[in-house]
C-alpha cells in the first residue's frame, strides 16, 4: 500500500510521481491479495478494530 501511494503521490512531498507500468501494479495487488488471503479472518479482525479508533 505505502509502493501505491508513493507512485500517486510525491516522493515524501517533494519531486514528481512515479511512473510505474500496468506490471507493476498487477504484480503489486497479486502480492496483496496473497497477503489477504494469508491472514484471513485477522485481517477482518483487524479492519474491525481500527474502524472503533477515531484518531486512525
Amino acid at each position: 500500500m505505502l509502493a501505491y501511494a508513493r507512485d500517486r503521490r510525491r516522493f515524501l512531498l517533494f519531486g514528481r510521481p512515479r511512473r510505474v507500468g500496468p506490471e507493476t501494479h498487477r504484480h503489486r495487488a497479486e502480492v496483496l491479495l496473497e497477503s489477504l488471503l494469508t491472514l484471513g479472518p485477522t485481517f477482518i479482525k483487524l479492519g474491525q478494530l481500527l474502524s472503533t479508533r477515531p484518531d486512525v
